[in-house]
């Protein structure tokens, strides 16, 4: 086990000295990140839930919009027997909280009320869960998935791309579309096929649709100079610099050229999506490409809550987790208010039609939920005790890979050895 010093330390005896009270009748602590306009829907939802069970509970934001400055306010109000009851916006980085105390495995709740975990979708709540425990209940999750302009296409005379992942969109079919969609007024470049580097927190989400992955499933190994993560890299910078069809300075996320109508393709996070509204882009969702004999695969940031250790109410809160999961409306609500495709099997029928009634019935928002369900992958180095160290490194490495600076072999592999050494001090 890592040794944890400073305020977690702290943290022990406030936990030890919080096991010992009784229940209490004060609402429901709810800390969450986000944007001042969210808090308002989610202050609406919880007093449905009061008015539904009698518990009060209320939100605690926690300020801005990062994960990572949410677990360090957490920390201090911990530190000072201000524990909030539940944490919420939690995805898949809860690993080092859950080794060092911070949170309460939730199985004891679930197999007490008889929960039937077949109701939540199932790459959401494995992908928040360590050493077998459920430790997070999933709400929703976010995506990293591919949008396509439809105008564009018809004027390249591309038929439109396949509702459904697998051989019939390859990485070769990806590339011939993009290489058609690029247009040129001499020597300069006046749409891109791609908008920008199809990838988020730029590092995290590039080798899955290779088959690659960064780290071993003991998170003790890094693989990030494996053949398919390499290849995965290769393949971005070939489709930027020797092909010429993905902007090498669209950056990653947004991508406003093609927002505004001007480039054929984009991979883009989820999101993204409520921007799309108003946009002069007459836009749809395409599937992953296949890329040889790999398993189409879009990365999922699964998203949820779950209860603080240090809590004096974790009784109420577990009501308040469970009512947001398994009742389907409030699941519904409290998903789209986040932003999220919600965790609730029965709502993803809803969901499709709602995001229809938004963006047009013709929109194939069916292909989300086959990538939540079917064709899916998490990003296992968040879970590591030392993901806040490698996230900078890598990073850096990123850069220097997709500006050219050094080939994506050398990069990678100047940085494995210092890699598996932070993977293996975090859990000493």
């Amino acid at each position: 086990m890592r040794v944890w010093k400073g305020t977690v330390v702290l943290l022990i005896v406030v936990l030890s000295a919080g096991a010992a009270c009784a229940q209490s009748q004060e609402p429901v602590r709810f800390a969450v990140h986000g944007a001042t306009s969210t808090f308002e829907a989610y202050r609406a939802l919880l007093e449905r839930f009061t008015e539904e069970t009698g518990i009060p509970a209320e939100v605690v934001p926690t300020g801005g919009s990062a994960i990572a400055g949410k677990w360090e306010q957490i920390v201090v109000w911990t530190a000072a027997g201000l524990s909030p009851d539940i944490v919420s916006g939690v995805s898949t980085e809860f690993g080092q909280y859950a080794i060092n105390g911070m949170l309460t495995p939730l199985d004891p709740y679930i197999e007490r009320d008889g929960v039937d975990m077949n109701q939540v979708l199932p790459a959401f709540a494995d992908a928040l869960k360590y050493d077998g425990k459920q430790y997070i209940m999933p709400y929703g999750s976010s995506g990293m998935v591919w949008m396509y302009n439809r105008d564009r296409f018809e004027m390249a005379g591309l038929p439109q791309p396949p509702a459904n992942a697998g051989p019939d969109w390859t990485l070769d079919d990806l590339r011939e579309a993009a290489r058609r969609l690029t247009t040129w007024d001499g020597d300069r470049i006046t749409a891109w096929g791609i908008a920008g580097w199809p990838t988020a927190e730029e590092w995290q989400t590039v080798p899955y649709a290779f088959g690659g992955r960064w780290l071993s499933d003991d998170l003790l190994t890094f693989l990030g100079t494996s053949e398919k993560t390499i290849t995965a890299y290769e393949t971005y910078v070939e489709l930027a610099y020797e092909d010429q069809v993905l902007n090498p300075n669209g950056g990653q996320g947004g991508h406003p050229n093609f927002q505004s109508g001007r480039d054929g393709m984009a991979g883009v996070g989820t999101w993204i999506v409520p921007r799309m509204q108003g946009q002069p882009v007459n836009w749809d969702f395409m599937p992953w490409f296949q890329y040889e004999d790999e398993k189409p695969a879009g990365v999922l940031f699964p998203i949820g809550y779950g209860i603080l250790s240090a809590s004096q109410n974790k009784e109420n809160a577990w009501e308040l987790i469970k009512w947001l999961t398994f009742n389907a409306q409030a699941n519904f609500d409290y998903a789209y208010a986040a932003g999220a495709i919600p965790s609730n099997v029965d709502n993803l029928v809803p969901w499709m039609e709602h995001q229809k009634t938004i963006y047009g019935p013709d929109l194939r928002v069916e292909i989300l939920a086959e990538q939540a369900q079917m064709y899916n992958a998490v990003i296992e180095a968040r879970m590591t005790p030392a993901y806040d160290k490698i996230d900078p490194l890598l990073r850096a490495t990123h850069q220097s890979i997709i500006t050219r600076q050094q080939d994506a072999r050398s990069a990678l592999m100047s940085v494995e050895s210092v890699i598996n050494q932070m993977l293996r001090e975090a859990w000493q």
